[in-house]
């Protein structure tokens, strides 16, 4: 089976959330010239932690899952049709 949305294109997973935490370098004079008055002076140092026992699947206020298609657009398990796949049992 293949699960695909109104617009014919393939279900390719769910929607999820999560949290990370993007390492940082702290600087005492803002970088390249930008405004920072009033701000912390900081770069990214290039990698995120991503926290995996926090994922989540998002759902919507009916408490459907949202899944995505191969193009990223979001639909609801009442959007999605099952088509069968040829050859398969």
């Amino acid at each position: 089976m293949m699960a695909v949305g109104p617009n014919g294109k393939e279900i390719s997973g769910t929607l999820e959330t999560l949290r990370g935490r993007a390492g940082v370098i702290f600087h005492a004079e803002p970088i390249s010239g930008e405004e920072q008055e009033g701000h912390l002076c900081f770069s990214w140092d290039g990698g995120t932690d991503v926290f995996w026992d926090e994922q989540k699947t998002v759902t919507n206020e009916k408490g459907q899952r949202i899944f995505l298609d191969e193009e990223g657009n979001q639909w609801t398990e009442d959007d999605i049709t099952l088509e069968e796949v040829a050859g398969e049992i």
